[in-house]
């Protein structure tokens, strides 16, 4: 008896897309290969229609789910969880701004809860991780698949939702690993399949504790051709595909998509069925046992625990360790987003501001005040250009205006204080240097 209706899932690995078909039953899941794209925008539409079309399906009955590549997710930790998310996601979308380097209305935005017995300490007010991507990266993708099939994705993932389908619910410790596409390394970490972090930076050389902590280790597959990590399973492109369908299933309670809803995985009345039914069963199958075999299971389980006390102590000890250290580097990593706060407004204003013709050789942007080197027409205008503007005040001329004898401009050095002072600590100071008239 099917669960739910099919999933066709297209997971893009890239530039390509994989394909897969997902039916679940009673009995388990289904997985059908359908194909794999390779840099499936630029091929186009026509492959994805013919590769679905041979499956010979009702599109209409199926749901469609995407998940983006990866290098096009951010995420955050936040204090919501998944029960209220549907009620605070308007006011998140809203400052989104203050969280994401992305406005609201091109964003699409989700979240992932965590395992709550890994919330604890200084990381308790974090019951979940916020994760968005720009809508216009997106796009190219869903309009691409909508002409294929006729509608857009039902559901848009990211990576790191797919890993609740990867069926590591009996594993203790897991770690997948995501290859970014500029080379840097994240792990994703479980325990019994359900996320306790997310995006935590990895190397095979900083992670010694993986192995003896007894973790296990897997990689998202990747487009780049790479070399595998020593100890590390490398997951099947068709696998990931079908892990991002059934994620919609069976971590349904833990993830709220970028792009629409996960369903219920059963009806209602399954659930109290089913417990009728299994109460049936212990009942007509249930026969006294002797008080020996009890006694042999308990003697045989003394021994074992006897045997493995040992290892017991030394990994106990091991991942205290390996934990400590984690804790050290996540305080690191949380110092310096702290102390991180946009400056893309006074940028703004600063471009606004300039007067025709003038040039910009150079800016200096730190907490507190502005400096600016460049040329222009007259480097007055500039300055009372700068002191109109609402973002900045007392603007002055460092040294005096020189004349650019091959253009006839006067070149300009002003400093000037930013009116609305950075946050938290003082940020460091940022340089760059561009060329270009307004």
């Amino acid at each position: 008896m099917p669960l739910s209706p099919p999933i066709l899932s297209l997971a893009a690995i890239g530039n390509d897309l994989v394909v897969c078909l997902v039916r679940t039953s009673v009995g388990g899941a289904t997985i059908t290969p359908v194909t794999t794209i390779s840099d499936a925008l630029r091929t186009g539409h026509a492959s994805l229609r013919e590769g679905v079309s041979r499956l010979g399906i009702r599109l209409s009955g199926a749901r469609i789910v995407f998940t983006c590549p990866s290098g096009m997710c951010s995420l955050r930790p936040i204090g919501l969880g998944i029960d209220n998310w549907s009620k605070a996601r308007d006011e998140v979308l809203a400052s989104l701004g203050r969280l994401f380097p992305m406005t609201s209305d091109n964003a699409l935005v989700g979240l992932i809860d965590r395992r709550p017995d890994a919330i604890s300490g200084e990381s308790a007010g974090h019951r979940a991780y916020l994760c968005a991507v720009r809508r216009d990266q997106v796009n190219p993708w869903i309009v691409m698949i909508e002409q294929a099939l006729g509608r857009a994705p039902d559901i848009v993932l990211s990576p790191p939702m797919a890993t609740l389908g990867l069926g590591l619910q009996q594993t203790e410790h897991a770690g997948v690993i995501e290859r970014q596409p500029s080379g840097i390394c994240t792990i994703h970490r479980l325990d019994h399949g359900e996320i306790t972090a997310l995006s935590e930076p990895w190397s095979p050389e900083v992670d010694e504790s993986a192995a003896l902590a007894g973790i296990r280790l897997l990689e998202l597959p990747t487009a780049a051709t790479a070399q595998p990590f020593p100890g590390v399973e490398r997951i099947d492109p068709q696998q990931y595909a079908a892990s991002c369908a059934l994620a919609t299933i069976v971590g349904f309670a833990h993830l709220a998509p970028l792009l629409g809803r996960t369903p219920r995985r059963l009806p209602s009345w399954v659930a109290p069925a089913a417990a009728v039914l299994l109460a049936a069963i212990l009942v007509g199958a249930s026969f006294p046992l002797r008080a020996a075999r009890y006694d042999r299971a308990i003697a045989e389980a003394a021994r074992e625990e006897s045997a493995i006390q040992p290892d017991f102590v030394r990994v106990s000890a091991q991942r205290q360790e390996a934990e400590a250290r984690r804790n050290t580097l996540q305080t690191v990593v949380q110092n310096h987003l702290n102390a991180w706060t946009p400056m893309t407004p006074d940028l703004a204003a600063l471009r606004e501001a300039m007067p025709d013709g003038a040039f910009i050789y150079r800016y200096t942007l730190d907490a507190n005040h502005l400096t600016i080197h460049g040329e222009a027409p007259r480097a007055s205008d500039v300055l009372l250009a700068i002191e109109r503007s609402d973002a900045f005040a007392a603007a002055q001329q460092i040294s005096p205006p020189s004349i650019a004898d091959e253009r006839g401009l006067e070149r300009f050095h002003i400093r000037a204080e930013r009116q609305t002072p950075s946050r938290g600590q003082a940020a460091a100071p940022r340089s760059r240097t561009q060329g270009g008239a307004r």
